[in-house]
Order: structure tokens, then sequence, then C-alpha cells
């Protein structure tokens, strides 16, 4: 390091220069493969690999700087915004070079200073993005879709594409890559610690006027692209409707063994079609995460009134990869970052409120809805009707894990005093907010698969003891959380990994409420369990320990729990004539006491 500060400027000159290596031979060979006059698929030149490790180095160095790095960002700047305006480059290394930019910054000690040279990098951007003609294309989707040349193959809409794509990953990248001023004294987390009266973290961002500056414009942007996939009238309806579906690479990653031969013009077309409208969405929901990070969207009734036009009509037809990415990015972050309190945190309440309750119907469909409904004719291009299964299934699954992943960071019990956080108690108090993740909870336990079974159980273990002090919650976990678990256990009880977290909540409702009468028609519903071995373990249970008491429920239970696979068709072998055990004779064994040392070791 010390002597870098003499090598700093020679440095940079070469990283930026190895940036530009072989870009106009490389551009001139992609459109070659592009109107196939040059063989080669989409292999990677060695120029494109020398330029993408030249904006790695550059990215780990402005993100990692040096001390005498504060000298260079001047330079770094200049020089990554004029690359940036090439025609010669990809969009991958116009991203890097964006990233670099806004890392440099942080290292920058006066904030007025910080945030004016971001503002000036974006500033071009924002004002493109909030002019009148880019506003009246994203708030009409059909204008949307034509701008973009979704509607057909034959229009040429690439530049219209690069610009809407840059547009939004450089705002998305300014807000993910700059750092607070200061850092949080707390971290603040989903169950309800840290965080900050009027949202967000409470930490003061560099890039915080931009992102209340462009909030309407992205959640309009949301809003279109939610309708071209959702929306009854949506231009994307009907025979375009692959546009919005998963890639052909995304289903390569979900069935083994498809088919990955080269695609020919129409469906390369849908390929980038599909990636360009996945990449503005991703980038969308980045925006938005970070804006609940920044504090922005609660800042005003119209942001959350924005938010909730642009999400609320047309949860109930996204695809489940959409809502995946939708809950992760959006949902979870705007409960992890609310108001800790205030009439705020009642209004971001009602909004939650609202999304959950969307959500849970959501999942209630999806529960019930065949995969044959997803089985389109571009999927049956490429897909069987059993590999489609496959798809669905995976593509659901992940949508209701990562609904109850986040619930289980919700209901984390503090660390100080093993009790719900503050967030988990107000969500819970609120019927518009209770309800919902109740019912949610129930479809975990009894619709979906044992994984997720196991998930939603294992969440309401912790969950269950830090209520039992308040009686308003004993009818809910005696009616509804009880016989669901016991319900869960003839459906995926037969799973040895899901039936240890099953029978430790359903014991957990018996210990907390033992002469509850519901208690014991729950364990005696079944004709087949013997309610004298029920009668003897419920005055027997305050003498045994966990382990016995599990194991003791078990055997109990036995007849409810359903057998797996193995199990039913398990039979033993027999071989007629065949002896109980073969026995090889053994060789004879040499007489040793004659022999002389002296001829084993001699002299």
């Amino acid at each position: 390091l010390a002597k870098m500060e003499h090598y700093m400027e020679a440095f940079v000159d070469k990283v930026f220069t190895m940036m530009e290596y072989n870009a106009e031979q490389d551009r001139l060979l992609l459109k070659k493969r592009a109107a196939g006059e040059e063989g080669g698929g989409t292999a990677q030149t060695a120029g494109a690999r020398v330029r993408r490790k030249a904006c790695d180095i550059l990215v780990d160095l402005c993100k990692a700087p040096p001390p005498c790095f504060l000298n260079a960002i001047g330079t770094i700047s200049e020089r990554a915004q004029a690359l940036m305006q090439s025609q010669f480059i990809s969009e991958r290394q116009r991203k890097s070079l964006m990233e670099a930019v806004v890392a440099s910054f942080n290292a920058i000690p006066d904030f007025d200073q910080h945030q004016e040279l971001l503002e000036t990098l974006v500033g071009s951007n924002v004002t493109t993005f909030e002019s009148d003609e880019v506003q009246a294309i994203i708030s009409d989707p059909a204008s949307f879709a034509g701008f973009g040349g979704l509607l057909s193959s034959e229009t040429d809409a690439q530049d219209n594409r690069m610009t809407f794509e840059f547009i939004c990953t450089s705002l998305s990248l300014a807000l993910v890559h700059t750092q607070p001023q200061a850092p949080a004294p707390v971290k603040t987390t989903a169950n309800g610690q840290g965080g900050s009266g009027t949202g967000g973290t409470g930490e003061q961002f560099a890039c915080s006027r931009i992102t209340q500056y462009c909030f309407k414009s992205i959640a309009t942007m949301v809003s279109c692209i939610h309708a071209l996939e959702a929306a009854d009238d949506s231009p994307l309806r009907g025979e375009l409707n692959y546009i919005v579906d998963l890639r052909h690479s995304n289903l390569a990653l979900l069935v083994p063994g498809l088919d990955l031969d080269e695609l020919d013009a129409f469906h390369l077309w849908v390929d980038r079609t599909q990636l360009w409208v996945s990449s503005l969405r991703d980038s969308c929901y980045v925006y938005l995460r970070n804006a609940a990070l920044h504090g922005v969207i609660y800042d005003s009734m119209d942001n959350l009134q924005l938010l909730a036009n642009a999400l609320i009509p047309y949860i109930s037809k996204l695809s489940s990869t959409t809502m995946k990415m939708l809950i992760r990015h959006v949902i979870a972050p705007l409960e992890r970052y609310c108001p800790r309190g205030g009439p705020q945190l009642t209004t971001v309440s009602e909004l939650l409120g609202a999304l959950y309750s969307e959500c849970t119907a959501y999942f209630d469909a999806l529960s019930t809805s065949p995969s044959e409904s997803s089985f389109s004719a571009y999927r049956q291009e490429f897909l069987t009707k059993e590999q489609n299964e496959i798809v669905e299934q995976a593509t659901r699954s992940a949508a209701v894990e990562a609904y109850l992943d986040h619930f289980a960071q919700v209901f984390t019990p503090m660390q100080q005093n093993q009790e719900l956080g503050p967030l988990a108690m107000q969500f819970l108090s609120e019927q518009s907010t209770s309800d919902p993740i109740l019912m949610f909870f129930l479809q975990c336990l009894r619709a979906f698969s044992s994984s997720i079974a196991k998930k939603a159980a294992s969440t309401l273990r912790k969950l269950v003891p830090c209520v039992l002090p308040y009686d308003a919650y004993h009818p809910i976990i005696l009616d509804h959380i009880y016989p669901a678990a016991v319900s869960s256990l003839t459906a995926f009880g037969e799973h040895d990994d899901c039936l240890f977290t099953l029978i430790s909540l359903v014991l957990l409702c018996v210990e907390s409420f033992p002469e509850h009468p519901t208690v014991w028609s729950g364990l005696t519903f079944h004709d087949e369990v013997d309610e004298l071995e029920v009668q003897n373990f419920m005055h027997q249970m305050p003498q045994l320990n966990a382990k016995s008491r599990r194991q003791r429920l078990k055997q109990i239970l036995r007849p409810v729990i359903g057998t797996n696979i193995g199990q039913q068709y398990k039979d033993q072998v027999k071989v007629a004539n065949l002896k109980s055990k073969l026995q090889l004779p053994k060789p004879p064994q040499e007489d040793t006491s004659t022999v002389d040392l002296s001829m084993i070791f001699p002299d």
C-alpha cells in the first residue's frame, strides 16, 4: 500500500486500457454471429474475458480502496462515464463501471459532496426517466409493449431496450452500493430490533433524494410490468404470454436432461425478450427494497398508495417465480424497515394486512390449481407433461418457502428475553394482519409438502410459547394450530425428518393445555387410537422427560401417522433351500512350536 500511491495513476490507466481490449473487433464478430455469417454460437472471446477481468479488478479496488485512493476518484469517475458512452462495450461492462463509480464515492468523507457527485452521475438517466415521453410509455402497458418490441419478432427495439434497462439498472445500483454516512448502532431485523420511528434503518444515505425523486416513476413501471403479466386486458395475454414465462435456461435448471441445443432465431428473440422484461422487473424490485431501507416509502401516504396500486390488483394472477421475487425484495423489506411506532406504523400495518390477505388467497388457490393450467404451447415445445409438473412443483414450492422464511424471521424471539419482538406482537394484535398470517400457516401445515410443513411447524414451535401468557391467543392455539398439526401428521408424518417437528408441536400444545377437552378430542378422534393409552399418557406425562414424552406420543398416534412407501411395500426376502449362514471351512493351522528362531533371524 505504501508503493501504491506512486503507481495508482498508472494502474488505473492500465485497467481502463484493458477494458477496451479488442472491443471493436468483438462487436463486429457478434454482429456476424447474429446474422448467421459466423459460427461459434455464443462462446466468449478472449478479448471479452480480458475486459471482464479488468472490470472485476476495478470494482474490487473501489469497494476496498487503499489509503491513497481518494486522489484517483475523479479520474476513475471521468474515464468510467466516458467509457459507458461507447457503443463497443457490453451491458454487463456498463453495469460494472456504474457499480465501481458508485462504490468509489463512498470513500468521500464530505456528505454533501458525495450527494452531489451521485446526483451528477445519474442525472441524465433521471432526466430521461422523468420526461413526459417516457412517462407516457410506462403508464400504458400497450405502449410499453410496443416500445420494447414485445409484440413481434420483426420489430427492432434493441436501442429502446438498452435505454430502459440501463436507466433502471443505474438507479438500482446507485441505491444498492451507496453506503450510509454512519452505520446504525443496532441492526434492523424483521422481528423489530433496531430501525427508526419514521421508517428505514435511521441511517443517512447520500442517494435518498434520488430515491424520493424517482419513486413515483418506479412504482408506475412496476404496475405496468405487473399489468403485462396479470391484467385481463394485457397485450401479452393469450399466445404472447410466453414473454413473461420462464426462460429456456431456467427450465433447464429445473428439469435434468432438458435439451440445450442452440435456439433458432425466433426462440432466441423470445429468450432475449424474456430476459429484458425480467431484468427490468428485478431492477425495480431492488429499487423498492432500498427505498424501504432508506425510509423513503414511509415518508408520505402518497408513496404507500402508489405501492399499493402497483401490487394489490395483480397479486392473484402473478406467476410463482414473480411472486417469489416480489416477496423477497418488496413485501419482506416493507415489513422489516417499517416505522417502529406511531400513526405511521398503523398505516403500514393496514397496507401489509391487505398484501398478506392477497398473498394468502394466492397460495390457497395455488394449492388447489392443477399444474396443467400452466402447460402452455410454448412449454410444450420443450417439456413433456411430467416435466412441466416438475417445473410447477419447484416454482410453487420456492414461492411458498420465500413467504414462509419471511414469517420465520418475523416470529423469531428476541435473543435477550426469548419474547416476540414488537413488530411481531403488533401484527398478531391486529386482525387485519393476524388472520391472513394464521391462515397461511394452516395452509403450510396441510396443503403443500413435507418440507414446507416442517418449516411451518418449526416456526410455530417458537411462536406458541411466546404467546401462551396472553389468554387471547389460547383459542387460536386450541381451535386452529393444534388440529392442523395433528392433521399434518396424517398427511406428512410418514417422512422421518418431518415427524419429529410435528410431534414436538403437538406435544407442546398438549403440555400447554393438558386438561382441556379439545386436547383429548384431538388425540382420540381416530378410531384406531386407544383411549386408555391416551388417558395413561396424560396421567404419567408429568413424570416423563421430554424425549420419553415424544416417543410415547408417537406410539399412541402411530395409527394416525402415515406410512412411507418403503414401509408400505416392505417384505421379507424368501429363498427356498437357502442355508441360514454359509460357513467356509477354515484352513488347518500349522504347528510352529518346533520352529527354530535362528532360521528366521540369522546372524
